[in-house]
């Protein structure tokens, strides 16, 4: 008799899906699509989580009522391995993102009891991580004066 004896793992790679890339605009409707590999995991039903957390800080994007930015997913696996996509819909703009770099922490839990399963959290895997940069303009007048603006 075999028995896989591995320990259920996760890793994740997010990207924009505007852009397909880690970088992202800071407007009004983003979608991050976090794709994430599991890796020995036995067949049922699982509940990813995804939260939103400032690389700077370390601490957890909050929404205009402050409550951390989340998404979750639901599947069910047929195999120990694959890969799921959780979608994160955002309002880049109202969360003022612009110039940051936000990184992606997913868990995995059990959807019969809760139990966590799995957990990739690593602030610092540039995988999980998306860039929203800043841009600045110089306009200039008529008059030959500069204007500085962020957008």
């Amino acid at each position: 008799t075999l028995t896989d004896e591995s320990e259920p793992s996760i890793g994740t790679k997010a990207k924009d899906e505007a852009t397909g890339t880690n970088v992202a605009s800071a407007t009004d409707d983003v979608t991050i699509i976090d794709t994430v590999n599991y890796e020995h995991l036995d067949r049922g039903k699982y509940k990813l989580t995804a939260v939103l957390m400032d690389k700077a800080t370390k601490a957890a994007i909050l929404d205009k009522d402050g409550k951390e930015v989340t998404a979750s997913k639901v599947f069910s696996n047929t195999t120990k391995s694959g890969t799921v996509d959780v979608e994160i819909n955002i309002n880049a703009a109202e969360l003022s993102l612009a110039g940051k770099d936000v990184v992606v922490f997913e868990t995995l839990t059990s959807e019969a009891d809760g139990t966590t399963i799995a957990v990739h959290h690593d602030i610092n895997d540039e995988g999980q991580t998306i860039t929203f940069p800043e841009i600045h303009t110089t306009a200039t007048a008529e008059n030959g004066e500069n204007q500085d603006k962020s957008i």
